[in-house]
């Protein structure tokens, strides 16, 4: 949040049509319950997102309930790779070898790790250097990145994310005019010492 001290973009909610703002509203207020995940894949998963997108913020966003029902109504980005299995399944593959993984080299569930010790675990998954059978049959580089950017879509899709990388949320009815990389229009917010154009 330091280079945008202060910038809150909803606050220009009424400038927003009404189905945009119950959209946005939705997403502030109501956390979706856990259809997909078991308690135990949950708690683990959310060990992993509190590494993998550390929260400083006093009300953390909750990212795996929104991870949870996006994977419950089987929503995906389309994107389908011939080596890799079906978005639900890779994801309960994730949460299981996370719990294998800690299980073998440490003897205790992810989520009663360290924090170091969790980096551990991961960097290994990441690395394709896990002794998890489950993750060795799929491409780990490339299974970890896609977990990783659905983490990050999920956070940075919720308003209170917004403010911290000066994005002004939706535009509707209005458009955003000054589209190209570095320019900003009137309303958004400017990085302290930024000059704008």
């Amino acid at each position: 949040m330091e280079g945008y001290p202060g910038y809150d973009p909803t606050v220009k909610q009424d400038s927003w049509d009404a189905k945009t703002r119950f959209v946005l509203e939705r997403r502030v207020v109501i956390v979706p319950k856990l259809l997909f995940f078991k308690p135990d894949e949950a708690r683990a998963l959310e060990a992993a997102v509190a590494r993998l997108l550390p929260q400083s913020r006093p009300n953390p966003i909750p990212v795996v309930p929104f991870v949870d029902e996006k994977l419950a109504r089987n929503v995906t980005d389309g994107t389908r790779y011939e080596d890799m299995p079906p978005m639900r399944e890779l994801w309960r593959l994730f949460v299981a070898t996370l719990d294998e993984e800690a299980q073998v080299r440490h003897e205790k569930r992810f989520g009663a790790l360290e924090a170091e010790t969790q980096d551990m675990v991961l960097a290994a998954i990441l690395k394709g250097e896990s002794r998890s059978l489950l993750w060795k049959k799929i491409p780990a580089r490339l299974a970890f990145e896609h977990i990783v950017s659905t983490v990050a879509a999920v956070y940075y899709a919720h308003p209170s994310a917004w403010g911290e990388i000066g994005w002004g949320g939706p535009k509707y009815p209005g458009i955003y005019v000054r589209v190209r990389c570095g320019r900003k229009d009137p309303e958004e917010a400017g990085e302290v010492g930024h000059v704008r154009d």
